[in-house]
């Protein structure tokens, strides 16, 4: 389960909809506004619109703007309290990936002294604003962030030295950091391929082009830059059974599975990489066979000795998601000129032995009594530009009396806050290394997880019953299985509290699997779970409760179980796999709440809840 603290609420002013005694048609405003920069297309995150003003507006007197994306819904903007030395004002604006894609038009407003002509402003339109220029733009919200980096103050910056023991493996394979899983079996796993759509974004022609996510958890033997050819090639997508809510979807540019017989994979396989061991145990049944008048341009065995392919999805214990399909080059033998040679994809391949090498947890590491690491920690705060946005941060060094380039030190991606998450812990998930320098507790990887962090609830007429949960990775790897009978509704809930902002919209992203005719309600909750009773509390609330619309099932005026988001409903006689599910909520003040999640059985089933991992 990932909670990102990302997005800010932008505040409708209705300038679009209004008539203004001046209607400024001109390019840049020069007679009011006089925009000195503006840009044509941006993609996601912070722009800023430049503007100087002019003598023609009223002493004393406020401009304000307004955006309007290409669906009608209002973009966060704001005017920065920031003067260049140029006496440049600036309008900054976010755009988030549920900023809709397209032309979005900015709306400038002020209060005109004099008219286009130099005719003073009429007495029923003084005081009040009477000039509006607007001007289209275009909004690539998925493309990378291509404005001007700009700091009001400089980020803080701190340096200390961090002497800490030594990690060592307890039991590795290969090498120190890196394990190796052989598979000695042929008759264990089989690749199968379904039709190869190729990349999913027009500009990603190269397989060296990736999410920044994956590049961010692969393993990287061959000490490639970690930040080269990163682009945001995920989406989010609607789907009918989900009300309020988006599935989006990190792997479906590919569409080859490794598939096990019998139980295989971990999660911690993610981000590894699969090989065959050599020549001789790659696989010996390929599925369809070569068209008639084709031939392999070398020995089948020989090409695909230097297969190698990137885990980037473990969906349960028996399926992964790997990057390449096994491809060979024919030649054909029809034609031997310089076009004669092709690609030519394998739908299914079997009886092959080989090895996956991966990261393993820190769990897997013991720590040295004896042997101690020096390390600089550099610590960056108020990284809040008034425009561009901070991707990364490359960190190099040099000695002082030493000529020559910098040696750079570490090359760090900035992500989001996690939300749910326990400071007491580190985070012992290389897989997840990224997400949080502490323990993930929406991660199910042991059973201890969902034991010490969230409660299991069965409601009844009375209110609820605690029961026990259980962690599941055969239908879904590292996943929270939440279960009652057809005529029972079960509850899945943190049981600490987070501390929430107002004026902030938060996500909640999450795994999840339904079962045939089942439901799954998402709510946001400040109070405790009781029938009827709603809670004094002592400490403030985050979250107000929504108004109850099941009175024949309980009393009161107020939904029990808190802030209503929406709800996924799987009416299929069949599993379903949705995916990563996200729902974006708003706080309605300074204060705590926890997610909720209840499963309603209108038929039979359960659910499996993956959170974040």
């Amino acid at each position: 389960m990932t909670l990102l603290s990302t997005y800010k609420i932008p505040i409708q002013r209705e300038y679009s909809r209004q008539t203004y005694y001046i209607e400024d048609t001109t390019e840049t405003s020069p007679d009011y506004f006089d925009v000195q920069d503006f840009p044509l297309v941006v993609g996601g995150g912070r722009y800023v619109i430049k503007i100087k003003g002019s003598t023609n507006l009223r002493i004393g007197s406020s401009v304000d703007v307004e955006i309007i994306d290409a669906e009608g819904q209002n973009v966060y903007v704001e005017i920065v309290d920031f003067v260049d030395r140029f006496n440049n004002y600036y309008v900054a604006f976010d755009v988030y990936d549920i900023t809709a894609q397209g032309l979005a038009t900015v709306y400038i407003v002020g209060e005109a002294d004099v008219d286009q002509q130099g005719n003073q402003i009429p007495k029923n339109q003084q005081k009040k604003y009477n000039v509006r220029w607007s001007k289209n733009f275009n909004i690539l919200p998925f493309e990378r962030n291509n404005g001007e980096l700009l700091f009001n103050q400089p980020p803080q910056t701190s340096v200390a030295q961090i002497i800490t023991p030594t990690r060592l493996a307890i039991a590795s394979t290969s090498s120190a950091y890196n394990y190796t899983s052989s598979i000695t079996n042929p008759s264990l796993l089989s690749i199968t391929s379904a039709n190869f759509f190729g990349y999913d974004r027009d500009f990603a022609s190269s397989e060296d082009i990736l999410d920044a996510r994956l590049r961010a958890i692969t393993v990287n033997p061959k000490g490639a830059p970690k930040t080269a050819n990163n682009v945001p090639t995920n989406i989010r997508d609607t789907d009918q059974d989900i009300t309020n809510g988006s599935v989006i979807n990190y792997v479906n540019r590919f569409n080859t599975i490794l598939q096990a017989t019998s139980s295989f994979f971990t999660k911690a396989y993610l981000g590894g990489y699969f090989e065959f061991a050599s020549s001789a145990s790659t696989p010996t049944n390929l599925t369809p066979a070569l068209p008639p008048g084709y031939s392999a341009y070398d020995s089948v065995s020989n090409q695909l000795a230097s297969y190698y392919s990137t885990i980037v999805d473990v969906i349960n214990d028996k399926q992964a998601v790997i990057s390449k399909p096994i491809n060979i080059i024919t030649v054909d033998d029809n034609n031997l000129s310089l076009g004669a040679y092709s690609n030519f994809t394998y739908k299914k391949a079997s009886s092959f032995s080989g090895s996956i090498t991966y990261v393993p947890s820190a769990d897997a590491f013991a720590t040295s009594s004896t042997v101690s690491s020096s390390y600089v920690e550099f610590t960056f705060s108020d990284l809040n530009p008034i425009s561009g946005q901070v991707y990364r941060i490359k960190t190099s060094a040099k000695l002082g009396s030493i000529t020559g380039d910098y040696k750079v030190l570490n090359d760090q991606i900035i992500i989001p806050v996690e939300y749910l998450t326990d400071s007491n812990f580190s985070n012992t998930l290389n897989y997840a290394r990224y997400e949080s320098d502490y323990r993930l507790i929406g991660c199910f990887t042991a059973q201890s997880i969902l034991d010490s962090y969230w409660l299991n609830l069965l409601e009844d007429s009375q209110g609820f019953d605690t029961i026990t949960g259980s962690v599941n990775n055969s239908t879904q790897i590292d996943s929270a299985k939440v279960q009652a009978s057809y005529t029972q509704s079960a509850l899945l809930t943190t049981q600490f509290n987070q501390n929430y902002n107002e004026n902030q919209t938060y996500t909640l992203g999450f795994n999840l699997t339904l079962e045939p005719y089942t439901e799954l309600e998402v709510y946001m909750n400040s109070d405790p779970l009781s029938a009827y009773v709603i809670t004094s509390l002592a400490y403030p609330r985050g979250f107000l409760k929504s108004a109850n619309n099941e009175k024949s099932r309980y009393g009161g005026s107020q939904n029990r179980f808190g802030k209503y988001l929406g709800k996924i409903k799987n009416d299929r006689a069949v599993q379903k796999y949705y995916g990563r599910v996200l729902f974006d909520f708003d706080t309605d003040g300074n204060g705590f709440g926890r997610p909720t999640q209840i499963k309603n059985y209108r038929r039979h089933g359960w659910l499996y809840w993956q959170c974040l991992c």
